[in-house]
């Protein structure tokens, strides 16, 4: 049976939630949040801290659940990914909002260019993955 779980309200929450379901998902331990509120985090909200490679880094974003992510909020979160200090491999953009046509198209674009420009992979987590991922990984919805 598939539950529908609720998104949480809370930004600290949803931080807390992304990080424990990307260390299962990406199969990643050393995640840690990064930085803290205030600080240039260069759209970088958790990364792995365990010197692997490649780079594992991911932005929440918490969001109403009847909205979708605007292409131009992903484009500056990428954007901003890009100038992170270290090299970043895999790239992660989690967000409570609803999925929608235009960001997954925009998602698309943005892996095949920065797979022929050599430069970072990227996935994208709308709610209704997230919930996906949560059902697969009951310890974590817990």
């Amino acid at each position: 049976m598939r539950l529908n779980y609720p998104p949480p309200q809370i930004s600290e929450e949803f931080e807390r939630l992304c990080l424990e379901l990307l260390r299962t998902h990406w199969k990643c331990p050393s995640l840690q949040l990064y930085a803290r509120r205030g600080e240039k985090q260069f759209g970088v909200d958790i990364f792995d801290e365990g010197g692997g490679s490649p780079l594992l880094a991911a932005q929440c974003k918490l969001h109403d659940s009847w909205i979708s992510l605007s292409p131009s909020e992903i484009e500056g979160e990428v954007g901003k990914a890009r100038t992170f200090p270290e090299v970043v491999g895999v790239y992660g953009i989690l967000t409570t909002a609803k999925r929608s046509g235009d960001a997954q198209r925009l998602v698309r674009k943005i892996k095949k260019e920065h797979k022929l420009a050599g430069s970072f992979s990227g996935e994208y987590f709308p709610w209704d993955k997230i919930n996906e991922l949560l059902n697969q990984s009951p310890e974590v919805a817990e």
